[in-house]
């Protein structure tokens, strides 16, 4: 935003414009409408050019000079009859960088309350996932405990079975063999399938595990990276209203301030009961 787009908005925030402001009365001595005692030369703050400049034609003119301002454009105006008084000026630029200056501390503040509690979140975020790994791992613990004795009751109740039937052993082929072999008729109808059975449980107790791993690791990645993206976004924003707040605000603030000092700078240099009290 350009200082005069800044000045623009002060003016309507406080009900009045640049033309009101300076084309005021000379305090009291009898010529209204018009600055006492400013020369041709001198910048007219309304314009950005001497007051003895025409806005018209762009041009030096002393009678433009005389009929709106009083005097003449070479010298002051009221020919010895006071002080000559300057235009006033105003700095925006060193106004803007006074103004954030003064807010930086108090959104350092925001921005260090609010890394704070990104930072927490973050925490718990980590906690939450260390956690459910922990349980995943009791979980895990508990079910493979629990198949481990399931199959082995299944394995224990199914030989029984066999064996009642007389189909469990097999005939003894090496002479070395201390025991029956099972035979080849008790694995192919019940024990193989019934390994097959159990190791399917088994893998499907793990996957069940490791997708609950997963689940929590990427529950933990999305936390952390939205938690990532606060602070740059919140960095911008605040920056954003630091600089609206600014220009907008506290800058043509300090500009009306200035000018009412002004005003009564120019005000006892010509009132002569000011000057002598």
């Amino acid at each position: 935003m350009t200082h005069q787009e800044a000045f623009s908005l002060s003016c309507n925030m406080y009900g009045f414009n640049r033309n009101t402001i300076f084309l005021t009365n000379c305090l009291g001595l009898g010529k209204p409408d018009r600055l006492c005692h400013v020369r041709g030369e001198d910048i007219n703050p309304a314009t950005g050019k001497g007051y003895a400049i025409n806005p018209s034609s762009g041009a030096w003119d002393d009678n433009y000079f005389a009929q709106n301002f009083g005097g003449g454009s070479g010298g002051s105006s009221g020919g010895g009859q006071g002080p000559s008084i300057p235009g006033f000026t105003f700095d925006w630029d060193q106004a803007e960088n006074d103004a954030l200056k003064e807010l930086t501390p108090y959104y350092q503040k925001k921005l260090a309350e609010a890394n704070g509690d990104v930072e927490l979140a973050k925490k718990r975020i980590e906690e939450d996932y260390q956690q459910g790994l922990r349980y995943n791992k009791e979980d895990a613990a508990t079910q493979t405990t629990a198949d481990t004795q399931t199959a082995k009751e299944e394995t224990d109740a199914t030989m029984d079975s066999l064996n009642q039937r007389g189909i469990l052993f097999g005939q003894i082929q090496d002479p070395e063999q201390s025991q029956e072999p099972i035979s080849g008729i008790a694995k192919t109808l019940s024990l193989d399938p019934l390994a097959t059975k159990q190791d399917a449980r088994r893998q499907a107790i793990q996957r069940a595990i490791q997708r609950s791993d997963s689940s929590l690791a990427m529950a933990k990645q999305r936390g952390t990276d939205d938690a990532n993206l606060v602070m740059p976004r919140l960095t911008r924003e605040l920056n954003q209203e630091k600089q609206d707040k600014a220009i907008l605000q506290m800058a043509p603030l300090k500009e009306q301030q200035a000018y009412r000092k002004y005003q009564a700078t120019v005000g006892r240099s010509l009132n002569p009961y000011l000057q002598s009290a």
